[in-house]
C-alpha cells in the first residue's frame, strides 16, 4: 500500500506508514456489478477493426518520422491526506439531531450544544454540561424544553445519557455498542448528509467508553455510525476526544439516577471543574482578588475529568489565563503582597503554566524582593512540564526583566545588594549589555571600584553604549582615588548594618555590622565553605549567646575584605545566630582598623582606613 503523503510502499496489512508515520488510506469496497452482454460484444468488434488497420495495407496512412513529443510537466502530487479514509459519500441514515440550552453554567460557556437522540427518547451529553444550576435543556426538534428525567451514568463516565419524558417518541437511531472489527463511519449533524469511513488510531477506556483523540477533520458535533446504529458522539467545543459506546455488559443505556441528584453529586464532590464554575459564575462586583482566590482554590483539588474532556474556557490553560490577567492588574493597584500569598508554589505547579508563573514572579520580585522570585522560579523550572528548552528561556528571559527592574529601583533609591542580583542575572545571561552595565552602575554605586573598572573592561560597546561607558570609567576612576574609605548604605533607623564581605579572598559572606559588639562571628556554613578545620585543638571561648552564655570555637581568618579595604590575620568566633541568612556579625575587633563615621538618619556608615 503506498502512502500518500511520502509515496513509500508498506505491506497491505499495515495501518500505519513505516517512513512517516501517516495513516494509510484505503477506499471502501463498493459492491461487485454485473456486466451487460453488449459490452463484450463492443470489444470483440472494437479488436477486429484495429487488428485490420494494422494488418490490411491501404487502411493507415503513410507513415512519418515520429517528431518528438512534447515535454509535459510532472503532475502535482496528491496532497497528504488525514486520518479520514474514504471520500464523503451520501448517506440515507436518518437523524434526529437535538440542540441543547446550556443555562447557569458560567461566563464564556457554551450557551448550547448538538446531539443526536436514538432510542426514541435517549441523547449523550457530556458530563460538565451538568456543573451549571441546571440541566441540559431539549430546545430542537421538537422546542419542548423538556429536561432529563432520568441518567444512565457512573463515577468513571465522561458522558451523561439522558432520558427524556417526550409526549411521542421520535423517529430515531437504536444505539449499539462499538465493534470494532466493523467500518466505522462518521457523519455530522450539520450541512449536508454525507458521512466518511475513518480510523480512530489509539483507543482508550473510560468508563463505559471508550475514546480516542481527534483529528481536524471530525472536531465537530456528529455521531459515529456502524451497521445503520450509532456507537458514538463528537460534540465539538473544544472537546477533543471522540467517544464510542462500550460497556462491559454490552447493554443499552438504563434509567439509573434522577438528573436532580447527578447535579447534587457533581457540586458537592468538591472537584477541581466546579471550583473554576463558581469561580467563573462570581458577579463582576467580586473583589478580583477574591475571584483569584476562588479559581486558585480549583487547582488545588482532584480534576472530575481529563482536559481533553472539558470544552475550551473550561481547560486549565484558559483558567491560567484569566488567572494572569487577574493577578497583573492586582499586581498594578499595589496589591503584589496579596498575588504572591495566593499564587504559592504548589499551586503553580499544579497549574503549570508559564503566564501565570511570569505574573507570580513579578509579584514575589514587588511584594518580596529579587532573591524571593529567584528562588521561586528555580524551584519551578525543576518540574517536568518547564523543562524543555523553549519554556526555560522565556523563564531565563522573565528573571533577567526582573533582575533589571531590581536594579533600577535600587539606582534611583540609592539602595544596596545590587552586585548580588547582577551576579546571579548575569549567570543567565552573561552576553546582555544592557545588563552588564547595570551592573557596573551598582559597582559604582557600592563603592565598588576595583570591580566597576574589571567590568567595564571585559567587554566591548557599540556607539548607542559607548557614551555611557565612558561616563561609568570616569566615576569609577575618580572613585578609586578615594579608595581608602567604604561606604555602606543602610535603612535608615537599622540597628543591623548588612553587608557583604569576601574572607579569605575566596568566600563571599554576608555580615552585620554592630558597633556595640565586640567580636567577629561567623558562621558555620562558612567554615565549611573556607574548608577551615576544626579539631580537639581548636581553642574553645565563652559568648553570651542568644540563650545565654555558650562556648564556641574560635579560628584564624587570614583577610576580611569590604569595598576594597582589607583587614588582615582576624580572629573569628564560630556561631549561628540564628538567622535564615545565616550571616554573620563584624564588632569592634574588626571595627578598630577604621575611622567610623555614622549617620543613622540619611543611612549611611563610612569606613576609612586608619
Amino acid at each position: 500500500m503506498t502512502c500518500r503523503r511520502c509515496r513509500t510502499e508498506n505491506p497491505d496489512t499495515s495501518r500505519y506508514c513505516s517512513a512517516c508515520g501517516a495513516l494509510l488510506t484505503r477506499a471502501l469496497a463498493k459492491p461487485k456489478k454485473t456486466v451487460p452482454w453488449f459490452v463484450f460484444a463492443g470489444a470483440a468488434a472494437l479488436t477486429v477493426l484495429v487488428a485490420a488497420y494494422f494488418l490490411i495495407p491501404g487502411l493507415r496512412p503513410p507513415s512519418r518520422r515520429a517528431e518528438p513529443a512534447a515535454s509535459q510537466p510532472d503532475a502535482p502530487s496528491a496532497a497528504p491526506s488525514g486520518p479520514v479514509e474514504s471520500n464523503p459519500t451520501p448517506s440515507s441514515f436518518t437523524l434526529a439531531a437535538g440542540r441543547f440550552a446550556l443555562e447557569s453554567l458560567w461566563q464564556g460557556a457554551p450557551a448550547s450544544l448538538e446531539s443526536a437522540l436514538f432510542d426514541g427518547f435517549w441523547a449523550a451529553l457530556p458530563l460538565w454540561a451538568f456543573l451549571g444550576t441546571g440541566a441540559p435543556r431539549l430546545d430542537s426538534p421538537r422546542q419542548t424544553g423538556v429536561r432529563p428525567a432520568w441518567v444512565d451514568w457512573r463515577s468513571t463516565n465522561p458522558l451523561v445519557l439522558c432520558r427524556f419524558e417526550l409526549a411521542e417518541s421520535l423517529r430515531t437511531p437504536e444505539l449499539a455498542p462499538y465493534d470494532d472489527t466493523a467500518v466505522l463511519e462518521w457523519r455530522p449533524l450539520r450541512g449536508e448528509r454525507i458521512s466518511f469511513a475513518i480510523e480512530t488510531g489509539p483507543l482508550r477506556t473510560a468508563g463505559s467508553f471508550r475514546t480516542f483523540a481527534l483529528f481536524s477533520e471530525i472536531a465537530a458535533p456528529g455521531v459515529l455510525i456502524q451497521n445503520g446504529r450509532i456507537v458514538g458522539w463528537t460534540f465539538g467545543q473544544g472537546v477533543a476526544r471522540g467517544y464510542l459506546w462500550a460497556p462491559a455488559d454490552g447493554a443499552g443505556p438504563k434509567p439509573m439516577l434522577a438528573t436532580a441528584d447527578l447535579a447534587g453529586s457533581l457540586r458537592g464532590a468538591g472537584t477541581r471543574e466546579a471550583a473554576f464554575v463558581q469561580a467563573m459564575s462570581m458577579a463582576d462586583e467580586v473583589a478580583a482578588d477574591r475571584k483569584l482566590e476562588a479559581f486558585a482554590a480549583g487547582f488545588r483539588r482532584e480534576a472530575l475529568l481529563s482536559p481533553e474532556d472539558l470544552p475550551f474556557s473550561l481547560k486549565p490553560p484558559s483558567i491560567a489565563a484569566r488567572m494572569s490577567s487577574l493577578a497583573t492588574a492586582l499586581i498594578e493597584r499595589g496589591m503584589a503582597p496579596e498575588v504572591s500569598r495566593i499564587l504559592d508554589p504548589g499551586l503553580l505547579a499544579a497549574a503549570s503554566d508559564l503566564a501565570l508563573i511570569k505574573a507570580a514572579a513579578r509579584a514575589y520580585n514587588d511584594a518580596r524582593g529579587f532573591d524571593a522570585a529567584h528562588r521561586l522560579l528555580a524551584d519551578l523550572r525543576r518540574l517536568p512540564a518547564i523543562q524543555g528548552a523553549p519554556v526555560s528561556k522565556e523563564l531565563d528571559a522573565a528573571e533577567i526583566d526582573l533582575a533589571k527592574s531590581a536594579l533600577h529601583k535600587i539606582l534611583n533609591e540609592r539602595g544596596y545588594g545590587g552586585l548580588e542580583i547582577f551576579d546571579e542575572a548575569s549567570r543567565l545571561a552573561p552576553d546582555d549589555l544592557e545588563l552588564h552595565l547595570l551592573g557596573v552602575e551598582v559597582a559604582v554605586l557600592e563603592k565598588n571600584f576595583g570591580r566597576a573598572s574589571d567590568l567595564l573592561a571585559s567587554r566591548q560597546y557599540p556607539t548607542a553604549l559607548s557614551d555611557k561607558a565612558r561616563t561609568l570609567e570616569r566615576l569609577a576612576e575618580e572613585g578609586r582615588r578615594d579608595e581608602d574609605s567604604v561606604t555602606i548604605r543602610f535603612n535608615p533607623g537599622d540597628k543591623l548594618i548588612p553587608v557583604y564581605a569576601v574572607i579569605n579572598k575566596k568566600h563571599r559572606q554576608k555580615f552585620f555590622i554592630d558597633t556595640g559588639a565586640t567580636t567577629t562571628i561567623i558562621p558555620n556554613s562558612a567554615v565549611t565553605a573556607l574548608g577551615i578545620r576544626i579539631d580537639d585543638s581548636t581553642p574553645v571561648v565563652g559568648i553570651q549567646g542568644v540563650a545565654g552564655g555558650d562556648l564556641a570555637y574560635q579560628v584564624r581568618l587570614e583577610s576580611i575584605e569590604i569595598g576594597g579595604q582589607k583587614v588582615f590575620d582576624v580572629r573569628a568566633i564560630v556561631y549561628d545566630l540564628g538567622t535564615d541568612e545565616e550571616a554573620g556579625l563584624l564588632g569592634n575587633d574588626f571595627l578598630q582598623y577604621f575611622q567610623v563615621d555614622l549617620d543613622s538618619i540619611k543611612g549611611v556608615l563610612k569606613l576609612r582606613k586608619k
